[in-house]
Parts: structure tokens; sequence; C-alpha cells
């Protein structure tokens, strides 16, 4: 993700109470945004993590971002995060983007399994995940921090095996299919090095 304004509009996109009732305490200001844009730099230089900003087509900002968690070393299991501005809801961002990123995660990175949890109370998400091809494994008591108190959260997974079904060489290539939703995934320069 590249900074370039970003910052800002991630910090009111996702600031919204609608948004932030299913993630994690997002960043309190666009300063710390900016430090996370830098950290998620840094994180990615060590194959460790990916981040893409989300920008719609006909903007410039990111109103959104999708996220890839190395959970094991070499990649073999990782975590895909996902958040996405409340006015782009059922607009066909996230099923267009979380596919791109998964065929990367898969064909480039070479992830075996992908986890993902969502608020229970979350039936857009949840179903989200669903039509992706992940399949629910449970849910986590009180594994997610609201405000003042825990919620369960549902956990997901997508294998390798079950969801390769288009052919990436490489990050560029993945890229150069999009616009996602007509937008873009906006990413930093791909690293030099193999992720793990």
């Amino acid at each position: 993700m590249r900074r370039r304004g970003s910052e800002a509009s991630l910090f009111s996109e996702l600031g919204t109470p609608e948004v932030r009732r299913f993630m994690w305490a997002p960043p309190p200001d666009a300063g710390a945004f900016a430090q996370f844009i830098d950290w998620a730099h840094a994180e990615r230089a060590t194959g460790k993590y990916i981040c893409y900003g989300i920008v719609p087509r006909g903007e410039t900002r990111a109103a959104g971002v999708f996220e890839l968690r190395q959970l094991q070393p070499g990649f073999g299991r990782g975590e895909l995060g996902f958040v996405l501005a409340s006015r782009l809801w059922g607009r066909g961002l996230f099923p267009e983007g979380s596919r791109l990123v998964l065929d990367f995660a898969f064909q480039v990175v070479k992830v075996h399994r992908i986890e993902a949890r969502s608020a229970v109370d979350n039936p857009r998400g949840n179903a989200a995940l669903q039509k992706l091809g992940a399949v629910r494994e449970g849910r986590l008591r009180e594994a997610f921090w609201r405000e003042d108190h825990y919620i369960d959260s549902v956990h997901v997974v997508a294998a390798r095996h079950r969801l390769v079904g288009r052919q990436a060489s490489d990050e560029r290539q993945v890229a150069a299919r999009l616009p996602v939703g007509g937008g873009r995934l906006v990413a930093g320069r791909a690293p030099e090095r193999r992720y793990g």
C-alpha cells in the first residue's frame, strides 16, 4: 500500500461506527494510519505480511484494505484480513478483490491454508467468505474485543486444493487482472525475496 493521502482517507472511511463494529480498533488518527502503512511496508519486506489498499473506480484514495498475514513459517498457513468502507458494501469489491488476493496467496506465495475470522453478528462478512468457498471450521468463543466486551467469531478456512482456479505467474500478473470493481488494488513494489 502506498501512502499518497491514503492515511487520511482510511481514517475517515474505516473509522465510522458501521465499520468499526466488525473490526479491531483502527488506528486512532491519520498519523497512526501513516505509521500502520510504514509498518506494513517493513513487514512486507520481511516476507511475513502483505497489505493491499482498495481504491474504487474513479477514486484516488484507498477505502479499505486486504491483508495476508503469515501464521506459520514459510507461509504454509496465512490469515486473510479485510475491511471496506460501508458505502462500498454490496458493490462487488470484496469478492473480486479477495479472489485476486487468494490467487496471489495460493499461486505466488504458495500458501497452503488461509484462515479468516469474522464476528458472529456480521452476516454480510460471513456470507461473503462462504461465497468464496471458505469452509466454517468453528466458533471461537469471546475471541473478538468490541468496545467494552468480548464477542464470538466464526473461524473459516480456504485451502489451496479447493480454491485454485486461475493461474498467476507473479504479483504483476495478478495485478494486471485488475480493476477490482472497476477500481484497483494498490500495493507497494514487490519485494525481491521469497515469502516465508
